[in-house]
């Protein structure tokens, strides 16, 4: 007995010290991405020491260097990094590693041509590129694992590197290899459990007589028109992502150490990921977040990737790239931070629940397709305006990130994001604008101070955690996700869904009966449920947080017709979304039920500084916006002005409002509660 207890006390013990070895973040991490490779001089030592002097914690480096690290098959060179890595980490520099497999090398293009990607209607990928190949092809895969693993036996012992980046921005890139095909049609005959007559009934085959008798007849997706096909292949292209970046975490965890982590970076807007599933594995996810600055800049960008992929990663997560100057392939969109927009933007992520910062990338390149995609140095690599403005960022961060590093949010309302049905109003749009307009819902949110989570609901049924739901077009929808969402009202929650929602089922095939039947009446009668336009002659108006309710006998008459493209139902309610606000309004009313610390950190973010303005209008220079406007946005871009640039003069925003330029260098961000705010130091 005494044995035993001792092994299960053995037991505890280990497992307590494998948790405390996983990577944990004591303080904020803020840095850039790293090529050395790119350099047109050798300047490693005093790139380290620029960084030194800046403050900055943290680099990523290798993820584009395939080519460098096997300028040959199987010759295989490593010092160069090796190089590197004893340099930051002598410097206290931390390191972020990539797997360099989304930019293949030059050879493996030239002996092995069937990697490169085929897409619809007989084009092809060409080498030149970037992410030009099938990712799933057996060749391919076989030179990733080789250098994967011969990175990580040279590297995954260095005191310096604290995580690993597997691949970079994956998706599936309109792959449509004869292989993948043929995976795809695998795929197919296991979901429907090889029944050839359930699949034609599911997807309508016996229109235009396009069933098929054996799985040979199975035709490709190049010329299909069927929107059941179609959301099926988006279907399968995000389940082969996943698959592929969880092969790539197998490979990095053989090797890795308990305190190191894997992420990967991802955009807000790819649409063709399942990141619950992708990041599966991973302790840290990582976004991209790109976004306008100057005077558009508001702030929601930020926020609306932060919102999603902290509900992603049940957890923080980490912003490997984001701009620190101008960005774009050519030089027509060079827009420039003012002043002070720089750390405005930092607090930004981190106050969103961010443990990580990191620029794109430390000096702008002299060649290549990102030449005018500029870093925290210019093209003549001195220190600039912006590396001015990163430094005491830099040490500010030094002193107070151990107060905000691992930030947890509680947000009571949550808008429900759906890839199928992203997806499917792609493939039968009924506006020429925007056909699932979850960017408009979220600003909707963000401008009137609510904060929100972004949850993916093609698999989460479970919304108990919150007080109000806001679903984008639901155009496709499990029976079981439905009956969810009225659950959620039956428990005295708050649903706003917009037109279309609950038209078709999970195969993207249009209900022969009306959605209302699963919602129990209350949902399709109740603004806080079910948001349909109102009838002709009845525009909605709000009474305590609700629409008004139509006329007995037309609720009654509501019908799913009445949600059809050629009827009343989406023309008057885009017309009531756009031209009277009225989704705004509702939101804001439903908005004000609920309990004020869940409002907090947007609206503080961006009003304390709108008080400040009213205080202080001699700080403003309101003729500095009129002028600016006067000499036309050309004039601002300031288009190849390389290291000129770091002389440009601005105003610092916050929202659509402009804060004093005397007070911005003296704000440091205040977080209590699950706000966010600035006060005067």
């Amino acid at each position: 007995m005494k044995n035993k207890n001792y092994f299960i006390l053995l037991v505890l013990f280990l497992s307590a010290l494998q948790i405390k070895a996983q990577y944990s973040f004591d303080n904020v991490l803020y840095g850039a991405a790293y090529y050395h490779e790119y350099m047109p001089y050798e300047r490693l030592d005093e790139d380290i020491r620029l960084m030194k002097r800046a403050g900055l914690t943290v680099v990523r480096v290798g993820e584009s260097a395939w080519g460098v690290f096997e300028p040959q098959e199987g010759n295989f060179e490593f010092e160069w990094m090796d190089r590197i890595l004893d340099k930051m980490h002598a410097a206290g520099i931390k390191v972020i590693l990539g797997t360099p497999t989304y930019s293949i090398p030059a050879w493996l293009a030239y002996k092995h041509p069937e990697v490169l990607a085929e897409h619809a209607k007989g084009n092809k990928a060409y080498y030149g590129i970037r992410q030009n190949m099938d990712f799933t092809n057996p060749t391919y895969q076989f030179y990733c694992e080789r250098i994967i693993r011969k990175m990580l036996e040279r590297y995954a012992q260095h005191p310096a590197v604290i995580g690993y980046q597997v691949d970079n921005e994956t998706e599936a890139r309109g792959v449509n290899n004869r292989d993948y095909f043929f995976g795809f049609r695998n795929y197919i005959k296991q979901k429907f459990n090889n029944d050839l007559n359930l699949l034609a009934k599911e997807w309508g085959m016996n229109y235009w007589g396009m069933n098929i008798n054996t799985w040979e007849e199975f035709y490709p997706r190049d010329g299909v028109t069927s929107p059941s096909y179609k959301n099926e292949w988006e279907r399968y292209n995000r389940k082969e992502v996943a698959d592929f970046l969880n092969w790539q975490c197998d490979l990095v965890n053989e090797y890795k150490r308990k305190d190191q982590f894997v992420t990967h970076c991802f955009m807000p807007d790819f649409h063709n990921i399942d990141q619950v599933e992708s990041f599966r594995q991973m302790q840290y996810p990582a976004i991209n977040v790109y976004h306008d600055v100057q005077d558009k800049q508001d702030g929601q960008r930020i926020a609306y990737a932060g919102d999603f992929v902290r509900t992603v990663a049940d957890n923080n997560y980490i912003v490997m790239e984001t701009n620190a100057q101008g960005i774009g392939w050519d030089a027509r969109t060079q827009f420039p931070p003012y002043d002070n927009q720089l750390r405005q933007n930092v607090y930004a992520h981190y106050a969103s629940g961010a443990n990580m910062v990191e620029y794109w990338h430390w000096s702008t390149l002299h060649y290549g397709q990102e030449t005018y995609w500029r870093g925290v140095l210019g093209h003549d690599l001195p220190p600039n305006r912006i590396y001015k403005e990163f430094t005491p960022t830099a040490k500010e961060l030094e002193r107070i990130g151990s107060h905000i590093v691992n930030l947890k949010k509680k947000n009571r309302a949550a808008i429900l994001y759906s890839h199928d049905s992203y997806h499917a109003l792609g493939f039968m749009p009924y506006t020429y604008k925007s056909n699932y307009p979850i960017d408009m819902v979220h600003k909707a949110l963000y401008f009137q101070n609510i904060e929100t989570d972004i949850i993916p609901c093609d698999k989460t049924t479970d919304f108990s955690g919150y007080d109000m739901l806001v679903i984008p077009p639901l155009y496709v929808a499990t029976d079981q996700l439905l009956l969810a969402i009225d659950e959620f009202v039956q428990s005295g929650g708050h649903v706003v869904m917009m037109h279309k929602s609950g038209y078709c089922n999970e195969h993207s095939a249009v209900r022969a009966t009306s959605s209302c039947r699963f919602f129990r009446n209350r949902l399709c009668r109740s603004a806080c449920g079910l948001f349909v336009a109102p009838a002709p002659g009845h525009a909605g108006r709000l009474r305590s947080g609700r629409q008004e309710r139509l006329p007995l006998a037309r609720r009654h008459q509501l019908r799913q017709q009445d949600l059809h493209p050629h009827g009343q139902g989406p023309h008057a309610l885009r017309l009531l979304l756009r031209r009277q606000g009225l989704l705004l309004a509702l939101l804001a009313s439903l908005g004000r039920a609920l309990p004020r610390q869940h409002q907090g950190g947007h609206a503080q973010f961006r009003l304390e500084h709108h008080r400040l303005r009213r205080h202080h209008p001699e700080d403003v220079r309101p003729h500095e916006r009129t002028e600016a406007k006067r000499r036309g946005s050309d004039r601002r871009r300031l288009q190849g002005l390389g290291p000129e640039e770091g002389n440009l003069r601005g105003r610092a925003l916050c929202g659509a409002h402009q804060y004093p330029r005397r007070n911005a260098a003296h704000q440091v961000l205040r977080i209590t509660a699950g706000t966010a705010s600035f006060a005067p130091l």
